[in-house]
């Protein structure tokens, strides 16, 4: 089983990705084919990023989860496995 670490973005780091993921879902479409989307879903991982690089992670680890809450709120969720390394020292404290 990996383990994984919570990666505690910014507020402005989890508002700059919802902003980018408010621009995807502005021009998303049922085909997926348009340059728009794209060029959208192309920000969108950038900002994916421009997270992980501030975080010290691999960006290709990276994980980034969009949650809405029951009022409708969108939230940004971050997280990236531990390394073999730091997962068998915290396996190790138990």
């Amino acid at each position: 089983m990996t383990l994984f670490r919570a990666i505690i973005m910014t507020q402005d780091e989890e508002h700059g990705q919802l902003g980018l993921l408010d621009s995807f879902h502005a021009v998303w479409t049922d085909a997926h084919n348009t340059s728009e989307e794209l060029d959208a879903l192309g920000r969108l991982k950038a900002g994916e990023n421009r997270i992980a690089n501030a975080h010290g992670v691999d960006p290709s680890k990276l994980s980034i989860a969009y949650t809405w809450d029951k009022a409708g709120n969108w939230h940004a969720n971050a997280s990236s496995p531990l390394t073999r390394d730091e997962e068998d020292r915290v396996r190790g404290l138990g």
